[in-house]
């Protein structure tokens, strides 16, 4: 955990709200399917089942990995999420380059 908040601080994370937007941010979402409650880890990620950004990636690359605590896999864990944030997947490539 300490090298990682080094990387973080060396690339300007920028942490000025709560769970607001910053730079950079590495987390550990999962590792495996181990539970780890440490004063500096903590393992699975908190809350990572309310969190589309997280969980659609995720579920992108493994769809029935299941959520050590919840008992959940991912796609379960996507089709439940209340609120979506992130932007829908452009389906073709925008020319951001055009000259009128």
């Amino acid at each position: 955990m300490h090298e990682l908040q080094l990387i973080e601080k060396k690339l300007h994370k920028n942490k000025l709200i709560k769970n607001g937007p910053r730079r950079i941010d590495i987390d550990s979402i999962f590792f495996n399917s181990l539970k780890i409650n440490h004063i500096n880890l903590v393992i699975p990620h908190p809350g990572v089942e309310d969190r589309d950004f997280v969980i659609f990636p995720l579920c992108d690359i493994n769809p029935y990995f299941q959520h050590p605590v919840g008992k959940k896999s991912l796609k379960k864990l996507k089709e439940e999420i209340e609120e979506i944030y992130i932007e829908k997947k452009i389906k073709q490539p925008i020319d951001l380059f055009v000259i009128h």
